[in-house]
């Protein structure tokens, strides 16, 4: 059954940014599994640590978007069409 649930949760790998089988960060975690479970489904430590570093990384430029934005919301004048749709736009 163990394949079957696999399949199921494989999409749920790449939504959280497993996208590798080969780790970039904590390389010599890559034998460790927090349980038999993870060992079932492939998720050694260095996976979850890879995941967890790219959902930080994402997390980041979501955050330096938004302040590029408000930067630009100030900056902008509020009268032209850029001002009015940055405007419109947060709203």
């Amino acid at each position: 059954m163990i394949p079957y649930l696999y399949d199921a949760f494989k999409p749920f790998l790449v939504s959280h940014l497993v996208l590798t089988n080969d780790p970039k960060v904590l390389v010599e975690m890559e034998n460790d599994y927090f349980n038999i479970n993870y060992d079932y489904y492939g998720l050694n430590i260095a996976k979850l640590g890879q995941a967890l570093a790219l959902i930080t990384v994402l997390g980041g430029i979501i955050i330096v978007i938004n302040i590029l934005v408000f930067i630009a919301w100030l900056a902008i004048p509020k009268d032209t069409g850029a001002g009015r749709f940055i405007g419109a736009t947060l709203k």
